[in-house]
């Protein structure tokens, strides 16, 4: 009985340990982004972009993919910036 409770609870501590880790995401930078552009989509911070991709602590080219861990990508649009000068 008690050899069945022991495998029963390490089944169920590898089940939840496996719940617990994110979910890595590729993204390939397009022309003009940058990492904090980046982080901001995927509610990162930037120092954890660098952790995954040191690579790209020399700068992001595009076409670059990059590993995000975690976060929720923004489906919000990026703001349009208004020239003053244009009625």
């Amino acid at each position: 009985m008690m050899k069945q409770f022991l495998i029963f609870f390490a089944v169920l501590l590898t089940s939840f340990s496996g719940l617990a880790q994110d979910k890595i995401i590729k993204h390939t930078v397009a022309k003009g982004e940058t990492v904090t552009q980046i982080a901001e989509k995927y509610k990162v911070k930037p120092a954890d972009i660098y952790r995954l991709n040191p690579d790209s602590q020399n700068g992001v080219k595009p076409d670059m993919v990059l590993l995000i861990q975690g976060g929720k990508a923004s489906k919000r649009k990026p703001k349009l910036k208004l020239n003053p000068n244009q009625s």
